[in-house]
């Protein structure tokens, strides 16, 4: 999922997206949605993967801008950015992490651990 290397390009302190390798875990999050929403979602994901990242990063911008500003199309970059951004942000903030990946993961780093007793 490239584009979650826009939203979350990690910095000194965090990994990006990809370092920390949590789109391993993505079955896990969409195991519930509709069949017709997941095949829609995989079609999306297939295409942004072939555009350019300066592309990818020019559609991720008008997804923000469309939060601030009126413009044709807005209503479609808005959702295109919840559904998009939402999904890295719960993979990158579930606690998982990529197979290969030694570093901890932003829980980890922030100290929160939530428990559910």
């Amino acid at each position: 999922m490239r584009v979650g290397n826009i939203y979350l390009p990690g910095n000194a302190e965090f990994l990006s997206f990809e370092e920390l390798g949590c789109v391993e875990h993505v079955d896990g999050v969409v195991a519930h949605a509709d069949a017709a929403d997941l095949r829609m979602l995989r079609i999306l994901l297939t295409a942004l993967w072939f555009l350019p990242r300066s592309l990818l990063g020019k559609i991720v911008g008008l997804g923000l801008r469309a939060f601030h500003e009126d413009f044709p199309l807005a209503a479609t970059f808005r959702e295109l950015d919840y559904g998009l951004n939402g999904l890295a942000k719960t993979l990158y903030f579930s606690g998982r992490k990529g197979s290969t990946c030694p570093e901890p993961d932003p829980l980890e780093l922030m100290g929160y651990s939530p428990k559910v007793e």
